[in-house]
C-alpha cells in the first residue's frame, strides 16, 4: 500500500488500446482523433521506469512536454497519465519543485555502465546477444501458458501502437516483449537483470537519428514481426531456435542503432 492506495500488479489493468476514441489536443489542424487511450499506456511505461529505477524515488519526474516528446502524445494526455500515477501513490505533486516520485516505489537498479561511446554500445550488445539468447531458449523449454498469453499480449499492445503510428510509445513498448520473455524463462535472475539494463529509449547519452516515417514504420513492423518468430519458437518449444532467432534479433538491432545513432 502506498500513500492509502493499492499499488497494480505487473500485467494489472491492462486495455485495448483501441477500444476508446478522444480527441489529441496537439493534433496538427486540431480536428483529428487519436484513435486510442493513450493515457492508459503511457502510464504503465512511466510506471514500469520507476519500478526499474530510471525515475529513482524523490527526484522529480521530466516536464509534460518532455514526456510528451518522449512518448509521441499530446501534454493533456500526459497529464492524465500523471493524475493516474498521483492517484495510485507513484507520484506527488510540489509546489516550484514539479512532481516528484515517491521514495518508497521505486526499486534498486544494479550499476551498470553509462553509455556514452561506440565501444560501450558494442560491449552493451554483445552482453545483450548472450544473455538473451539464453534467456530465450530457457523460455522455450519452461514457458508456461500465462507466459505465452504475456507474450502475445505484448506483441498485441505494439501492434496497436504501430497501427496509430506512435513510434515513440512503440519502442518503449517493445521492450515488454523482451520482459515476458525474460519472465518465461522462470529465472527471476535473468528479470532483474534485463530490467536494470541501461535505456536506449528517450533520454540518453546517444542520441537517435532517426529516418523519414516510412522507413520508421517499415523498421518497427520489421521487429514486430521478429517478435512473433521468437514467440512461434518459444510456443513450439524450440530452444535452438529461439536462441536463433533473438540474437539474430539483437544483432540487427545494434546494427541499426550503429548506423543511426551519433554520439551527442
Amino acid at each position: 500500500m502506498i500513500g492509502g492506495t493499492r499499488q497494480p500488479r505487473h500485467g494489472e489493468g491492462v486495455t485495448d488500446i483501441l477500444e476508446r476514441v478522444e480527441p489529441d489536443e496537439t493534433t496538427a489542424g486540431g480536428g483529428e482523433i487519436a484513435r486510442s487511450y493513450l493515457h492508459e499506456e503511457v502510464y504503465r511505461q512511466i510506471v514500469r521506469l520507476i519500478e526499474r529505477g530510471e525515475f529513482p524515488g524523490g527526484t522529480r519526474l521530466p516536464t509534460e512536454f518532455e514526456l510528451a516528446g518522449r512518448f509521441g502524445v499530446s501534454r493533456p494526455i500526459v497529464r492524465r497519465a500523471l493524475e493516474q500515477l498521483r492517484e495510485r501513490g507513484y507520484v506527488t505533486t510540489r509546489k516550484g519543485s514539479g512532481t516528484i516520485v515517491s521514495t518508497d516505489v521505486a526499486g534498486p537498479r544494479l550499476a551498470f555502465p553509462v553509455l556514452s561511446s561506440v565501444a560501450d554500445l558494442q560491449q552493451f550488445y554483445e552482453f545483450r546477444i548472450a544473455l538473451e539468447g539464453q534467456i530465450a531458449a530457457q523460455a522455450a523449454e519452461r514457458r508456461t501458458e500465462r507466459d505465452l498469453a504475456a507474450m502475445t499480449e505484448a506483441t498485441d499492445r505494439a501492434d496497436a501502437a504501430l497501427a496509430q503510428g506512435n513510434y515513440q510509445l512503440c519502442t518503449d513498448l517493445n521492450f515488454a516483449f523482451h520482459r515476458a520473455v525474460a519472465a518465461a524463462s522462470g529465472n527471476r535472475f535473468f528479470l532483474a537483470t534485463l530490467e536494470a539494463l541501461p535505456n536506449l529509449v528517450g533520454e540518453t547519452a546517444l542520441r537517435r537519428r532517426f529516418g523519414p516515417l516510412a522507413q520508421e514504420d517499415s523498421r518497427q513492423r520489421r521487429l514486430l514481426e521478429e517478435h512473433r518468430r521468437i514467440l512461434r519458437a518459444i510456443e513450439a518449444r524450440e530452444p535452438q531456435r529461439a536462441r536463433d532467432l533473438m540474437t539474430d534479433h539483437i544483432a540487427a538491432a545494434m546494427k541499426f542503432v550503429f548506423e543511426h545513432t551519433p554520439l551527442a
